[in-house]
């Protein structure tokens, strides 16, 4: 389940938190900021990776990063509407059951079952519903459970803050893709690939503190290195659910961000920052297309 906080915006779906841990991060937090060159040299956008959710207290704005978003025209974003639970609903659910599917249980490695038993801990009434939920909807469900257990709130991830910052300078924000784009990289996938993602999920259950942490330190420090390897590896390895949940994804970005830079727009992108590190990002397809992408964070 590592890579869904770097990854995938839509990730608070069910779930009731517990007592929130503490996490060690340093207070000089300076997560990696790219700026796209354009023709004449100067930036012509912003790129900004993000973690969708964080624990309350962590401090990463700099001078750098509110220059650069009072530099830009508008933000771009992954998905619009994200922090609105009953559009989420609804676009989840159109999406996530499908009728005489086995128990969740038996698409599961039978020695997988304790685990499966401890990360159904805090799903409230999804519990009764997972049954009824396509493979990588229980994983997404479980997943985020999870990350409620760790006291991960999207009120104190980084787009609800950069959100905020745009919003009150009244320039326009809008999405990279829609709710049902994001979710239907997962609902198109075969369901050997979908049994291998909630096989993921509920075998890193007990791991997961310590692979959000690690996740933290890397982007709290802008450790590129760190970041690859806290948010890829895993089902990631599986060549069909990372062609379809994020180069595939990866590429559509880019043709969306090069369609605006033509247009002379300046956008500051906040995307997940799995998608900004590690092979066939979004600043390698940008820079396939002829942009200079420099690191100023």
């Amino acid at each position: 389940m590592r890579f869904l906080l770097a990854l995938l915006s839509l990730v608070a779906l069910y779930g009731c938190s517990d007592a929130a841990p503490t996490y060690d991060v340093s207070p000089s937090a300076k997560p990696a900021l790219w700026a796209v060159e354009g023709a004449d040299g100067g930036p012509q956008a912003y790129l900004f990776g993000t973690v969708h959710l964080l624990p309350e207290g962590v401090e990463w704005q700099s001078p750098a990063l509110d220059k650069a978003m009072d530099r830009s025209d508008a933000l771009v974003i992954e998905v619009l509407g994200a922090d609105d639970p009953q559009k989420l609903a609804g676009a989840f659910k159109a999406l996530a059951f499908s009728p005489n599917l086995p128990p969740v249980e038996e698409r599961l490695p039978a020695d997988l079952k304790p685990e499966l038993e401890q990360a159904k801990d805090g799903i409230g009434l999804a519990r009764m519903m997972l049954d009824g939920m396509e493979s990588w909807a229980a994983a997404l469900t479980l997943a985020s459970a999870q990350h409620e257990k760790l006291g991960l709130d999207r009120a104190d991830g980084v787009e609800t803050v950069v959100e905020a910052h745009f919003k009150k300078a009244d320039k326009p924000i809008c999405g990279l893709e829609t709710m049902e784009e994001q979710l239907g990289a997962f609902d198109t996938l075969p369901e050997t690939e979908q049994r291998q993602m909630l096989k993921d999920v509920v075998s890193d259950t007990s791991d997961a503190r310590a692979e959000f942490e690690k996740l933290l330190q890397a982007w709290a420090s802008g450790n590129e290195s760190g970041l690859i390897k806290a948010s890829q590896g895993g089902m990631m390895d599986t060549p069909r659910i990372r062609e379809a949940v994020l180069v595939a994804r990866n590429r559509a970005w880019a043709e969306r961000l090069d369609a605006m830079l033509k247009k002379n727009e300046h956008p500051f992108v906040a995307v997940g920052a799995g998608h900004l590190v590690g092979p066939d990002n979004v600043r390698e397809f940008l820079a396939a297309k002829g942009y200079k992408v420099v690191r100023v964070q």
